[in-house]
């Protein structure tokens, strides 16, 4: 089984955004990968889809897709969407996550605090904050 968390972070004034996720193997709690980046995005809200979109395609490119996986995210709205596989504000967004997580045996996912993200909260602020150079 393995964890993924994942979160966003966006600065309102400059329109700069950034996403991260870390994946965990449930029993070691061995971290098998993380990443972060810049994107273009209109907000934050966007952005916490994209870091999730991000993730699954890590797994699936990396053929974890025979793995139950355990969805952890701060974002309400992002962990209601794959509650209902859907999304007003976010159509594509959301039905691109219910087509990646349908290549997946086993996924379930539970909104966490963002007490409980902080590995994916700081890899995602560092990142928000980077040179675009050095990215």
């Amino acid at each position: 089984m393995l964890i993924i968390k994942t979160d966003a972070a966006f600065d309102p004034v400059t329109k700069n955004a950034s996403i991260a996720y870390v994946i965990q193997d449930f029993t070691s709690k061995r971290i098998i990968a993380s990443n972060a980046k810049r994107i273009n995005v209109q907000d934050n809200h966007q952005a916490e889809f994209e870091a999730l979109i991000d993730a699954l395609k890590y797994l699936i490119d990396h053929d974890l897709t025979e793995s139950i996986i355990e969805i952890l995210t701060d974002s309400k709205g992002l962990f209601l969407s794959i509650e209902k596989s859907y999304s007003k504000s976010y159509p594509a967004e959301s039905q691109l996550i219910t087509d990646l997580l349908s290549q997946f045996n086993l996924y379930y996912t539970k909104l966490i605090s963002d007490k409980e993200n902080k590995h994916a909260h700081r890899l995602a602020i560092t990142a928000l904050h980077k040179k675009k150079e050095d990215q």
